[in-house]
């Protein structure tokens, strides 16, 4: 894709942007919306950080208003989310490792640092969940701001895209890529807005320098105009597998002698392999 836009921005053949093109059948129509680096590892964490830091702000896990430094109340707000996270995960039984909050995970240590949660994949997506569920409940509160409300509207949004995907087989009925493209729709307007707020925010505003914008968060358009157009499940073709994938054969070379590195570790993952297939056939979840 990024090949595809600078050969664009230069005037050049496509074929002269890249040898991948000169593949037969290869074109940039057919390069498919990986929402595993783009959402998930991408806009997932700049929505989960501007959420974190905004519902930190505003009080949801202790007073940040009073005297005293941002960073030092930003860093007890944070360990009070992550206590709380880990009973929600607990409550509702889901497996996920996550570090604890941090102010150099979350990427702000004052105002005027754009707030970026870091973290994995799939513990990203779980812990949007646990955020929108936060936001909705701190969103229905009688005093609850327009601010609060957008920030709930912007997570349950995406939550709702993510879970559409995720329940779908891997071709959308058509009822299913209407919901996903208007899920994906409202969340990026919503995440619009909320950056417009962020921008014009002053001095002790909560969610100052918030919610950044971010060229991925165009890709996320396309995906809900293609989503819309082929019926075609961006989980089926994302590329979870092929990280997970690159993680077991790096821990598996890292415990394998570097004279036989090559041969054992075919043979380790091949012999993985095996147990998980074995497991599959016995209806055990590897």
């Amino acid at each position: 894709m990024y090949v595809y836009m600078f050969a664009i921005f230069k005037g050049f053949e496509l074929t002269a942007g890249s040898a991948v093109y000169t593949i037969p059948g290869a074109h940039p129509k057919r390069i498919l919306h990986d929402m595993a680096h783009s959402q998930y590892l991408g806009t997932g964490k700049t929505l989960n950080g501007g959420a974190l830091v905004v519902l930190c702000e505003t009080g949801l896990w202790g007073n940040m208003q009073g005297p005293g430094k941002y960073d030092e109340k930003l860093q007890v707000a944070l360990q009070e989310a992550h206590a709380d996270f880990l009973a929600w995960k607990k409550q509702n039984k889901i497996a996920c490792t996550q570090p604890r909050f941090t102010l150099a995970r979350v990427n702000r240590r004052h105002r005027q640092m754009w707030p970026v949660l870091n973290s994995k994949a799939i513990a990203g997506k779980t812990i949007s969940f646990f955020l929108t569920e936060r936001a909705v409940a701190w969103a229905n509160r009688p005093n609850a701001t327009l601010w609060e409300k957008t920030l709930a509207t912007c997570l349950w949004s995406y939550a709702r895209m993510v879970s559409v995907m995720d329940s779908a087989k891997s071709i959308f009925t058509e009822a299913e890529a209407e919901q996903f493209q208007e899920h994906c729709f409202v969340h990026l307007q919503a995440y619009a807005n909320l950056n417009v707020q962020g921008f014009k925010a002053k001095g002790k505003e909560p969610g100052r320098n918030c919610f950044v914008l971010l060229p991925k968060h165009h890709f996320l358009y396309h995906a809900g105009v293609d989503a819309k157009e082929t019926r075609l499940n961006p989980k089926h073709f994302m590329l979870l597998s092929a990280e997970s994938f690159v993680g077991y054969v790096g821990r598996i070379g890292r415990r394998t002698h570097r004279s036989s590195l090559t041969l054992r570790t075919i043979q380790k993952y091949l012999a993985l392999m095996h147990l998980h297939v074995q497991r599959l056939e016995r209806g055990e979840q590897s």
